[in-house]
Protein backbone atom coordinates (compact mmCIF):
# COMPACT_ATOMS: atom_id res chain seq x y z
CA UNK A 1 0.00 0.00 0.00
CA UNK A 2 2.76 2.54 0.66
CA UNK A 3 4.55 1.58 -2.37
CA UNK A 4 1.40 2.04 -4.77
CA UNK A 5 1.06 5.57 -2.29
CA UNK A 6 4.40 6.95 -3.43
CA UNK A 7 4.11 6.04 -6.86
CA UNK A 8 0.50 8.15 -6.92
CA UNK A 9 2.43 11.06 -5.29
CA UNK A 10 5.75 10.91 -7.39
CA UNK A 11 3.14 10.46 -10.77
CA UNK A 12 1.01 13.65 -9.56
CA UNK A 13 4.28 15.67 -8.58
CA UNK A 14 5.31 15.23 -12.69
CA UNK A 15 2.23 15.95 -14.09
CA UNK A 16 1.87 20.26 -14.23
CA UNK A 17 -0.45 22.53 -12.65
CA UNK A 18 -3.58 23.63 -14.91
CA UNK A 19 -4.67 27.23 -14.56
CA UNK A 20 -7.96 28.09 -13.07
CA UNK A 21 -10.43 30.09 -14.28
CA UNK A 22 -11.35 33.02 -12.24
CA UNK A 23 -14.76 34.71 -12.67
CA UNK A 24 -16.06 38.43 -12.94
CA UNK A 25 -19.27 40.18 -12.98
CA UNK A 26 -19.84 43.64 -11.79
CA UNK A 27 -23.99 42.85 -11.66
CA UNK A 28 -24.35 39.53 -10.92
CA UNK A 29 -22.50 36.27 -8.87
CA UNK A 30 -18.74 35.56 -9.74
CA UNK A 31 -16.07 35.61 -7.82
CA UNK A 32 -15.07 38.98 -8.03
CA UNK A 33 -17.04 42.44 -8.94
CA UNK A 34 -13.69 43.61 -10.50
CA UNK A 35 -11.45 43.03 -13.09
CA UNK A 36 -8.73 44.61 -10.78
CA UNK A 37 -9.68 41.87 -7.67
CA UNK A 38 -9.27 39.33 -10.22
CA UNK A 39 -6.17 39.92 -11.24
CA UNK A 40 -4.35 40.52 -8.12
CA UNK A 41 -6.04 36.95 -6.84
CA UNK A 42 -4.64 35.03 -10.37
CA UNK A 43 -1.17 33.03 -10.59
CA UNK A 44 0.27 31.93 -13.83
CA UNK A 45 -1.58 30.34 -16.01
CA UNK A 46 -4.84 31.37 -14.84
CA UNK A 47 -7.54 33.23 -16.60
CA UNK A 48 -9.79 35.83 -15.79
CA UNK A 49 -13.22 35.61 -17.75
CA UNK A 50 -15.13 38.61 -17.46
CA UNK A 51 -18.77 38.97 -17.92
CA UNK A 52 -20.87 41.20 -20.12
CA UNK A 53 -21.09 44.97 -18.58
CA UNK A 54 -18.88 48.47 -18.69
CA UNK A 55 -16.52 48.18 -16.17
CA UNK A 56 -15.08 51.96 -15.16
CA UNK A 57 -11.23 50.48 -14.55
CA UNK A 58 -7.55 50.97 -15.15
CA UNK A 59 -6.12 47.12 -14.66
CA UNK A 60 -2.28 46.90 -13.41
CA UNK A 61 -0.64 43.25 -14.05
CA UNK A 62 2.42 42.60 -12.68
CA UNK A 63 4.78 39.77 -10.96
CA UNK A 64 2.88 37.29 -12.80
CA UNK A 65 3.25 35.73 -15.92
CA UNK A 66 1.14 34.28 -18.61
CA UNK A 67 -1.99 35.42 -17.15
CA UNK A 68 -5.35 35.53 -19.64
CA UNK A 69 -7.81 38.25 -19.08
CA UNK A 70 -10.73 37.40 -21.56
CA UNK A 71 -14.01 38.77 -22.01
CA UNK A 72 -17.30 35.93 -22.38
CA UNK A 73 -18.87 37.21 -25.27
CA UNK A 74 -16.50 39.93 -27.22
CA UNK A 75 -15.68 43.60 -27.20
CA UNK A 76 -19.52 44.54 -28.24
CA UNK A 77 -20.86 42.97 -24.84
CA UNK A 78 -17.34 44.21 -22.52
CA UNK A 79 -16.47 47.70 -22.10
CA UNK A 80 -13.83 49.00 -20.46
CA UNK A 81 -14.11 53.00 -19.68
CA UNK A 82 -10.94 53.91 -18.49
CA UNK A 83 -12.23 57.39 -17.05
CA UNK A 84 -15.70 56.15 -16.28
CA UNK A 85 -18.31 59.10 -15.52
CA UNK A 86 -16.84 61.23 -13.33
CA UNK A 87 -12.85 61.92 -14.83
CA UNK A 88 -10.67 63.57 -12.38
CA UNK A 89 -8.42 66.74 -14.17
CA UNK A 90 -4.85 65.38 -14.66
CA UNK A 91 -5.63 62.17 -13.76
CA UNK A 92 -3.56 59.15 -15.78
CA UNK A 93 -5.59 56.78 -17.20
CA UNK A 94 -5.06 53.65 -18.80
CA UNK A 95 -6.86 50.32 -19.90
CA UNK A 96 -4.45 47.77 -19.42
CA UNK A 97 -0.46 47.67 -17.38
CA UNK A 98 1.35 45.41 -18.56
CA UNK A 99 4.68 45.37 -15.92
CA UNK A 100 8.08 43.83 -17.34
CA UNK A 101 7.81 41.36 -14.63
CA UNK A 102 4.67 40.00 -16.10
CA UNK A 103 5.45 38.23 -19.32
CA UNK A 104 3.17 36.41 -22.10
CA UNK A 105 -0.13 37.70 -21.13
CA UNK A 106 -2.83 37.82 -23.00
CA UNK A 107 -5.74 39.93 -23.52
CA UNK A 108 -9.14 38.79 -25.28
CA UNK A 109 -12.15 40.45 -26.14
CA UNK A 110 -12.63 43.75 -25.22
CA UNK A 111 -13.41 47.22 -26.32
CA UNK A 112 -11.14 49.94 -24.36
CA UNK A 113 -12.16 53.60 -24.38
CA UNK A 114 -11.42 56.90 -23.09
CA UNK A 115 -7.89 56.46 -21.61
CA UNK A 116 -5.41 59.41 -20.99
CA UNK A 117 -2.06 59.92 -20.21
CA UNK A 118 1.01 62.17 -20.31
CA UNK A 119 3.09 59.32 -18.71
CA UNK A 120 6.50 58.25 -21.23
CA UNK A 121 5.94 54.72 -19.59
CA UNK A 122 2.36 53.91 -20.27
CA UNK A 123 0.35 53.97 -23.88
CA UNK A 124 -3.42 54.30 -23.22
CA UNK A 125 -5.06 51.25 -24.30
CA UNK A 126 -2.43 48.50 -23.13
CA UNK A 127 1.16 48.60 -22.34
CA UNK A 128 2.58 45.53 -23.38
CA UNK A 129 5.54 43.98 -22.66
CA UNK A 130 7.71 40.64 -23.37
CA UNK A 131 5.19 38.34 -25.37
CA UNK A 132 2.32 40.12 -24.60
CA UNK A 133 -0.60 39.10 -27.04
CA UNK A 134 -3.62 41.35 -27.73
CA UNK A 135 -5.95 40.03 -29.61
CA UNK A 136 -10.21 40.81 -30.93
CA UNK A 137 -10.17 44.26 -29.36
CA UNK A 138 -11.57 47.44 -30.10
CA UNK A 139 -9.80 50.89 -29.25
CA UNK A 140 -11.87 54.20 -29.47
CA UNK A 141 -10.87 57.56 -27.94
CA UNK A 142 -8.12 57.05 -26.55
CA UNK A 143 -4.80 59.40 -25.90
CA UNK A 144 -1.33 58.89 -24.81
CA UNK A 145 1.43 62.20 -24.94
CA UNK A 146 3.90 60.05 -25.26
CA UNK A 147 3.61 56.24 -26.38
CA UNK A 148 0.84 55.08 -28.81
CA UNK A 149 -3.55 55.82 -27.97
CA UNK A 150 -4.04 52.03 -27.98
CA UNK A 151 -1.31 49.74 -27.90
CA UNK A 152 2.32 50.64 -27.24
CA UNK A 153 5.31 48.75 -25.59
CA UNK A 154 8.50 49.32 -23.35
CA UNK A 155 11.46 48.42 -24.52
CA UNK A 156 13.78 45.07 -23.34
CA UNK A 157 10.98 42.83 -25.25
CA UNK A 158 13.66 41.68 -27.87
CA UNK A 159 12.52 39.56 -30.96
CA UNK A 160 9.72 37.94 -28.68
CA UNK A 161 7.53 41.19 -28.57
CA UNK A 162 4.08 41.37 -28.57
CA UNK A 163 1.52 40.54 -31.26
CA UNK A 164 -1.64 42.62 -31.98
CA UNK A 165 -3.98 39.88 -33.93
CA UNK A 166 -7.40 41.10 -35.08
CA UNK A 167 -7.88 44.35 -33.33
CA UNK A 168 -10.00 47.59 -34.61
CA UNK A 169 -8.48 51.13 -33.60
CA UNK A 170 -10.59 53.97 -34.75
CA UNK A 171 -11.29 57.65 -33.42
CA UNK A 172 -8.91 57.62 -31.40
CA UNK A 173 -7.16 60.59 -30.60
CA UNK A 174 -3.54 59.91 -31.52
CA UNK A 175 -1.86 56.91 -32.65
CA UNK A 176 -2.52 53.80 -33.04
CA UNK A 177 0.74 51.52 -32.38
CA UNK A 178 3.84 52.86 -31.12
CA UNK A 179 7.12 50.56 -29.96
CA UNK A 180 9.89 52.27 -28.00
CA UNK A 181 13.08 50.23 -27.88
CA UNK A 182 15.99 49.45 -29.27
CA UNK A 183 16.52 47.81 -32.76
CA UNK A 184 16.37 44.36 -31.33
CA UNK A 185 12.41 45.21 -30.26
CA UNK A 186 9.60 44.73 -32.29
CA UNK A 187 5.72 44.36 -32.76
CA UNK A 188 3.34 42.34 -34.45
CA UNK A 189 0.64 43.96 -35.94
CA UNK A 190 -1.86 41.27 -37.69
CA UNK A 191 -5.57 40.98 -39.49
CA UNK A 192 -6.06 44.02 -38.04
CA UNK A 193 -8.06 47.49 -38.70
CA UNK A 194 -6.88 51.30 -38.31
CA UNK A 195 -9.15 54.38 -39.52
CA UNK A 196 -10.26 57.43 -38.63
CA UNK A 197 -7.06 57.81 -36.13
CA UNK A 198 -4.05 60.51 -36.30
CA UNK A 199 -1.87 59.62 -39.14
CA UNK A 200 0.39 57.93 -39.31
CA UNK A 201 -0.99 55.19 -37.58
CA UNK A 202 2.05 53.79 -36.44
CA UNK A 203 5.20 55.07 -34.96
CA UNK A 204 8.55 53.82 -33.94
CA UNK A 205 10.94 55.92 -31.58
CA UNK A 206 14.52 54.89 -30.11
CA UNK A 207 14.66 54.49 -26.72
CA UNK A 208 18.92 53.59 -26.32
CA UNK A 209 21.55 53.66 -29.42
CA UNK A 210 20.79 50.61 -30.72
CA UNK A 211 18.69 52.01 -33.91
CA UNK A 212 14.92 51.54 -33.74
CA UNK A 213 12.55 48.96 -33.02
CA UNK A 214 10.57 47.64 -35.70
CA UNK A 215 6.70 47.44 -36.34
CA UNK A 216 5.89 44.62 -38.53
CA UNK A 217 2.32 44.99 -40.23
CA UNK A 218 0.55 42.14 -41.61
CA UNK A 219 -2.78 41.41 -43.40
CA UNK A 220 -3.94 44.60 -42.02
CA UNK A 221 -6.00 48.04 -43.35
CA UNK A 222 -3.76 50.82 -42.40
CA UNK A 223 -4.91 54.85 -43.30
CA UNK A 224 -1.32 55.34 -44.28
CA UNK A 225 1.56 53.16 -46.17
CA UNK A 226 3.86 51.74 -44.07
CA UNK A 227 7.64 50.70 -44.79
CA UNK A 228 7.30 47.17 -43.14
CA UNK A 229 4.03 45.67 -43.93
CA UNK A 230 3.08 42.86 -46.12
CA UNK A 231 -0.33 42.26 -47.60
CA UNK A 232 -1.56 45.33 -45.70
CA UNK A 233 -3.96 48.01 -47.91
CA UNK A 234 -5.61 51.44 -48.05
CA UNK A 235 -9.49 51.50 -48.32
CA UNK A 236 -12.30 52.00 -45.88
CA UNK A 237 -13.12 49.19 -44.08
CA UNK A 238 -17.23 49.68 -44.41
CA UNK A 239 -17.80 49.98 -40.23
CA UNK A 240 -21.94 49.37 -39.64
CA UNK A 241 -22.21 52.56 -37.89
CA UNK A 242 -18.81 54.21 -36.40
CA UNK A 243 -20.61 57.00 -34.71
CA UNK A 244 -22.11 54.48 -32.71
CA UNK A 245 -19.72 52.38 -31.69
CA UNK A 246 -20.45 49.56 -34.18
CA UNK A 247 -17.52 48.01 -35.85
CA UNK A 248 -19.00 44.55 -37.52
CA UNK A 249 -18.28 44.99 -41.16
CA UNK A 250 -20.78 45.19 -43.94
CA UNK A 251 -21.95 42.30 -45.72
CA UNK A 252 -24.42 41.40 -48.51
CA UNK A 253 -24.28 37.86 -47.27
CA UNK A 254 -24.92 38.57 -43.54
CA UNK A 255 -23.52 40.75 -40.47
CA UNK A 256 -24.24 40.54 -36.97
CA UNK A 257 -26.66 43.35 -35.27
CA UNK A 258 -25.94 42.96 -31.81
CA UNK A 259 -28.82 45.46 -31.00
CA UNK A 260 -31.22 42.92 -32.58
CA UNK A 261 -29.42 39.62 -31.98
CA UNK A 262 -30.31 38.81 -35.82
CA UNK A 263 -28.14 38.51 -39.26
CA UNK A 264 -29.25 41.12 -41.70
CA UNK A 265 -27.69 41.41 -44.68
CA UNK A 266 -26.13 45.24 -46.64
CA UNK A 267 -26.03 46.40 -49.95
CA UNK A 268 -21.85 46.74 -49.95
CA UNK A 269 -19.27 44.11 -48.81
CA UNK A 270 -16.35 45.49 -46.97
CA UNK A 271 -12.93 44.73 -48.25
CA UNK A 272 -11.92 43.29 -44.96
CA UNK A 273 -13.42 40.25 -45.36
CA UNK A 274 -11.82 36.93 -46.13
CA UNK A 275 -8.65 39.13 -46.41
CA UNK A 276 -6.38 38.09 -43.09
CA UNK A 277 -3.52 35.90 -42.92
CA UNK A 278 -4.69 32.38 -44.73
CA UNK A 279 -2.38 30.73 -42.24
CA UNK A 280 -4.62 31.70 -39.35
CA UNK A 281 -7.83 29.51 -38.58
CA UNK A 282 -10.95 30.53 -39.15
CA UNK A 283 -12.04 29.98 -35.38
CA UNK A 284 -15.72 30.47 -34.63
CA UNK A 285 -16.68 32.49 -38.04
CA UNK A 286 -19.83 31.43 -39.56
CA UNK A 287 -20.69 29.59 -42.62
CA UNK A 288 -20.25 30.69 -45.11
CA UNK A 289 -16.86 32.56 -44.43
CA UNK A 290 -14.60 31.96 -47.20
CA UNK A 291 -12.13 29.37 -45.26
CA UNK A 292 -9.56 32.56 -44.74
CA UNK A 293 -9.93 34.93 -41.26
CA UNK A 294 -11.59 38.88 -41.48
CA UNK A 295 -9.51 41.53 -40.61
CA UNK A 296 -10.33 43.46 -37.55
CA UNK A 297 -12.04 42.50 -34.11
CA UNK A 298 -14.62 40.53 -34.98
CA UNK A 299 -12.06 38.06 -37.29
CA UNK A 300 -12.21 34.61 -36.36
CA UNK A 301 -15.30 35.09 -34.03
CA UNK A 302 -18.63 34.42 -33.78
CA UNK A 303 -19.43 37.60 -34.69
CA UNK A 304 -17.63 37.90 -38.10
CA UNK A 305 -19.80 39.16 -41.38
CA UNK A 306 -20.31 36.56 -43.91
CA UNK A 307 -18.67 35.93 -47.08
CA UNK A 308 -20.19 36.99 -49.98
CA UNK A 309 -19.65 35.37 -53.67
CA UNK A 310 -21.69 38.15 -55.64
CA UNK A 311 -24.91 36.05 -55.77
CA UNK A 312 -27.52 34.24 -53.15
CA UNK A 313 -26.04 33.49 -50.26
CA UNK A 314 -25.40 29.42 -49.97
CA UNK A 315 -27.22 27.78 -47.51
CA UNK A 316 -26.32 24.25 -47.95
CA UNK A 317 -22.97 23.21 -46.89
CA UNK A 318 -21.48 20.53 -49.54
CA UNK A 319 -18.56 18.40 -48.60
CA UNK A 320 -15.42 19.60 -50.07
CA UNK A 321 -16.67 23.12 -50.18
CA UNK A 322 -14.32 24.89 -47.19
CA UNK A 323 -15.20 27.97 -48.75
CA UNK A 324 -18.88 28.61 -48.76
CA UNK A 325 -19.41 29.28 -52.06
CA UNK A 326 -21.72 26.32 -53.23
CA UNK A 327 -18.94 25.01 -55.87
CA UNK A 328 -16.10 22.63 -55.15
CA UNK A 329 -13.23 23.72 -57.05
CA UNK A 330 -9.92 24.57 -56.79
CA UNK A 331 -9.78 27.11 -54.32
CA UNK A 332 -11.41 24.53 -51.92
CA UNK A 333 -8.14 22.66 -52.52
CA UNK A 334 -5.74 25.52 -52.17
CA UNK A 335 -7.21 26.55 -48.93
CA UNK A 336 -6.97 22.76 -47.29
CA UNK A 337 -3.30 22.64 -48.29
CA UNK A 338 -2.40 25.59 -46.46
CA UNK A 339 -3.60 23.99 -43.44
CA UNK A 340 -2.46 20.56 -44.60
CA UNK A 341 -1.56 19.31 -41.15
CA UNK A 342 -2.20 22.03 -39.46
CA UNK A 343 -2.88 21.41 -35.46
CA UNK A 344 -4.96 24.43 -33.56
CA UNK A 345 -6.01 22.86 -30.40
CA UNK A 346 -5.00 24.76 -27.58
Amino acid sequence: MKKRTFVLICLLLTIPCLGITITVDDNGPADFNNIQAAVDDANGGDTVLVADGTYQENIAIAGKSSITVRSENGPSNCIIDCQGPNPIPGTQYFGFFINTDAPNCVIDGFTIMRASTTSSSLAGGVTCQVGTVVRNCIFEENYSQSLGAAVGIARNCGSNGPEVINCTFVNNLSTAVVIKGGGYDKITLRNCISWANPTPDLATYPSSKCGLPKIDAEFSILQIDWFNSVNCFVADPCFVNPLNGDYHLKSQAGRWNPTSQTWVQDDVTSVAIDVGNPMDPVGLEPFPNGGIINMGAYGGTAEASKSYFGGPVCQTIIAGDINGDCVVDFKDFAIMAFHWLDNNNP
